[in-house]
């Protein structure tokens, strides 16, 4: 049930085009229950070219972060390949 609202709550900050740290931390949290999730990986890589749009100083940072979160999601989930694929 957990997951559910979350990932509507993920669609719904998609639809809206808010791309911003709030929708970045939801796009995890739901991600850490189905990492399968593909429409949130995608999300996630659409929040974070729009932060390296507007804010080039941080991209190394952003970059650096999100590297890190796939680490640790592809050590936990090596089969699945959306992961792989948001890596790319």
């Amino acid at each position: 049930v957990k997951s559910n609202v979350l990932s509507g709550a993920v669609l719904e900050m998609k639809r809206e085009g808010k791309h911003d740290q709030e929708s970045l931390k939801m796009t995890m949290k739901v991600l850490e229950l189905n990492p399968e999730f593909y429409s949130a990986w995608n999300f996630r890589r659409q929040i974070l070219s729009s932060f390296i749009k507007s804010s080039p100083d941080t991209v190394i940072k952003d970059l650096w972060a999100e590297l890190q979160v796939l680490e640790g999601a592809i050590a936990a989930n090596a089969k699945a390949y959306c992961l792989w694929t948001h890596r790319l």
